[in-house]
């Protein structure tokens, strides 16, 4: 009620966190028994999916080297860059499913951690294939969307993979892991003779152009819809250490802005934004409290003026209706939009210029948009996929 305005004295300015005492998820010694018999010798995979524990990664390649398996590893699962052994990581992971290659050379067990992943190629796969033994190492609840599970392990991941590790476990044949090795090779010669030959701006070579230029230790916030997916499809492994987050979920790209602005001021190290237009112009106002605080942020919108996953779904088809309903034309200026509520803009254009302000720390926020166009990015994905698939079927 009025005055607005408390009875008494202001609260504190600032209140302090809780402290946070996590719990100790050990799997016992049995479970541990257990799943190094049922991976013994088999040809397996080890699949990570987004999650938010450091400790996993490493724990993962250790695992990953006594069973011989191959990774696939989510880029929000933090096992794709830096920190740790990728001898065996595969990023190619979501273009060979889409090419075929799980079916080709089908896994005789699958060891899950974290959520299910982004590329719905492998997600697919896992839940049309209920009769290959999955696991779940998950201490939080029961994610599994597809019904395909075969085994849940209520342990902290990280702790049930380091003692999986060390339970030392027959491992797969050398030639599985090799196999898996040279596919990833293929795939990613194949992606890098389409890439290089496609005029830039394009959207996959702006992930790998962030993947290259971006220092070690900086912070890559990824918005939903086609950025988190072309993350997924094109970043490679990289030993620098970059630490990638998203905010996915059913309204994955409301907030988006806001939410990496806000790591950003809490990252303590350079900064990045991922944006599609429709996530950017969502939020578009949190580029007023960017600016009216300084965080320092690099803000790349990718611009292809509407809903460009659309084009990869099912009401492509519907041409009289797609524009209107699900390619969502917006022309909206971001240069000019960022500018008015001051943060400094500029259009990129070109590979170099992209990469050489992405080497740049930022002292404040600034926006650089990348226009691309919808159309043109499903025939470049198509392009992709059958190049991968080309190349593996020659394996």
């Amino acid at each position: 009620g009025e005055p607005l305005v408390p009875d008494g004295a202001l609260p504190a300015a600032e209140a302090a966190p809780p402290a946070i005492l996590p719990g100790d998820l050990r799997p016992t010694a049995a479970t541990t028994a257990r799943l190094a018999a049922l991976a013994a010798g088999r040809r397996g995979l080890l699949l990570l999916g987004p999650q938010d524990d450091p400790a996993l990664p490493g724990a993962a390649a250790a695992a990953a080297a006594a069973l011989g398996f191959p990774i696939l590893a989510d880029p929000l699962s933090g096992a794709r860059t830096g920190g740790h052994d990728l001898s065996r990581l595969i990023p190619t992971g979501d273009p060979l499913a889409a090419a075929g290659w799980l079916e080709s050379r089908p896994p005789e067990l699958i060891l899950r951690a974290g959520a299910l992943p982004t590329s719905k190629a492998v997600w697919q796969w896992l839940a049309a294939r209920p009769e290959v033994p999955q696991v779940l190492l998950d201490p939080a609840g029961w994610r599994d969307p597809g019904a395909s599970l075969a085994i849940m392990v209520r342990a902290d991941p990280a702790a049930a993979l380091e003692a999986l590790a060390a339970a030392g476990p027959h491992p797969a044949p050398s030639s599985w892991l090799e196999e898996w090795q040279a596919a990833d090779g293929a795939a990613a010669a194949a992606i890098d003779g389409v890439l290089t030959t496609t005029p830039f701006p394009n959207e996959p070579e702006v992930v790998r152009v962030l993947a290259a230029a971006l220092p070690a230790g900086a912070l890559l916030a990824v918005a939903s819809s086609m950025p988190i997916r072309d993350v997924d499809a094109f970043l490679p492994a990289r030993a620098a250490p970059l630490h990638l987050l998203g905010n996915r979920g059913a309204a994955g790209i409301d907030g988006f802005l806001s939410t990496g602005l806000g790591a950003a001021a809490a990252a303590g190290a350079p900064a990045c934004l991922l944006s599609g237009d429709l996530s950017a112009l969502h939020d578009l106002t949190a580029l007023g409290s960017a600016s009216r605080l300084g965080i320092p942020a690099t803000i790349v919108v990718v611009h292809n003026d509407g809903g460009g996953i659309f084009h990869f779904l099912p009401q492509a088809a519907f041409a009289a209706h797609f524009e209107r309903h699900w390619g969502t034309p917006h022309g909206t200026d971001f240069v000019a939009a960022a500018q008015a509520l001051g943060v400094p803009a500029s259009r990129v254009q070109n590979r170099d210029a992209l990469a050489a302000a992405l080497t740049e720390a930022p002292s404040g926020p600034r926006l650089l948009e990348v226009r691309t166009d919808r159309r043109a990015n499903v025939e470049l994905h198509r392009s992709v996929r059958r190049a991968v698939a080309e190349a593996v079927g020659a394996l």
